[in-house]
């Protein structure tokens, strides 16, 4: 029996989400946040932005959506918000979101100095390996060139109802792990924006 041909199938919609972290270069589109496009040997950030309207083509190997080709079409223009109104559909908060890589990148940025250092140790508090879930424990250390050590704790836990991506699931333990390194960077940072890893919607290759 000879070997099947690759079917190349096409999309297209508005960009929501996009990952580029733990090497999974990944974006969703809008309307259906549990299905994502992978993109190998580059950067997600170099082909698409959030908003963007694309075209795609897409293989499907092993499971997984990989981008054949991106063709952008042009940025997608809301609405114009009424008198008093911010624009915003009520309870959308993701345009207020932080992607766990900018967040991580800014924490080295301003702690990583001639002066100054940062680390960051994690402890996996309680799990269950057949139920699937797990709770993690991160400390962000930050030692300033004067004065004592500062430190910020952060939980992040990670069940099968509260992760969205079938691919990431039955790596809970990191993404717990992920989501307590990116709550106490928030604290250590003192930014009050959500990072995507800490939903369960934005939540898709991160771990």
């Amino acid at each position: 029996m000879g070997v099947q041909p690759i079917e190349i199938k096409m999309a297209e919609g508005v960009v929501e989400f996009i990952s580029g972290f733990d090497k999974h270069n990944s974006f969703s589109l809008k309307g259906d946040t549990k299905t994502w496009f992978k993109v190998e040997e580059t950067d997600v950030k170099e082909l698409v932005q959030r908003n963007m309207k694309v075209r795609l083509q897409y293989k499907i190997i092993g499971g997984d959506k990989i981008i054949t080709k991106v063709e952008p079409n042009g940025f997608e223009t809301p609405a114009p918000a009424a008198p008093g109104s911010t624009g915003k559909k009520e309870g959308d908060w993701t345009d207020d979101m932080i992607s766990f890589e900018d967040l991580l990148t800014k924490a080295h940025e301003k702690f990583n100095t001639k002066t100054d250092s940062m680390s960051i140790e994690t402890e996996l508090i309680s799990y269950d390996m057949d139920k699937e879930w797990a709770i993690v424990q991160a400390t962000v250390t930050i030692t300033p060139g004067k004065g004592e050590n500062r430190h910020y704790e952060g939980l992040g836990d990670a069940t099968q109802k509260n992760m969205a991506s079938g691919n990431i699931k039955p790596h809970f333990l990191r993404m717990a792990e992920t989501r307590a390194i990116a709550r106490a960077l928030r604290w250590a940072t003192n930014n009050a924006a959500v990072v995507d890893v800490e939903t369960q919607d934005a939540e898709k290759t991160h771990g």
